[in-house]
This record gives structure tokens, sequence and C-alpha cells, in this order.
């Protein structure tokens, strides 16, 4: 179950990707362009999906009673999916 743990701070930094974008999006404070385009990606295309499967994870180990195999802790689990919750909100119907 590393490659859990491994997504859940993928996801994670993915999540602090997409905070920065939603700041860039309403100001720009950085110049450098590939910057701005690399987090533009790390920030708007990767954390739905990657939340996705990692919150799905999380929900069927949850379900199996199998909790004690994940070695990610509750606060990462717990932060990706309140962020999963905010992205697809404003993906979706904002």
């Amino acid at each position: 179950m590393r490659w859990l743990y491994f997504m859940s701070r993928l996801a994670f930094v993915s999540n602090i990707a997409f905070i920065l974008c939603l700041v860039l999006r309403y100001r720009t404070f950085m110049e450098e362009k590939d910057l701005v385009a690399t987090l533009l990606i790390l920030g708007w295309l990767m954390p739905l999906g990657l939340n996705a499967i990692v919150n799905t994870t999380h929900s069927i180990l949850f379900v199996a009673g199998k909790r004690e195999l994940s070695p990610v802790p509750q606060w990462l689990i717990t932060t990706n999916a309140l962020f999963f919750i905010v992205q697809a909100y404003l993906f979706f119907i904002a």
C-alpha cells in the first residue's frame, strides 16, 4: 500500500498547486512563463483525477473494513477529501 501513500502525497502537492492556480486566476505574481505553465498543469489538470482515484481507494478500504492496511495519516485523507469536494464544485458547478 505504499503506492497509496505516494499517490496521497502527490494529490496533496497537486492541491497546493490548485490553490496557487486559484490565486493566479485573479492576480499575477509570477513573471516566469515556464513556471506558470507547469503550475497550471499541476494545479488544474492533475488534482481532480488524482483525488478521485485516491478518495475512491480510501473509500473502498473504509467500506471493506481494511482501513488499517492504509499507511496514510488521517489528516491527509481528510484534506484530500475536502479539496476534492471544492474542486468538483469549482470544475462542474461554478
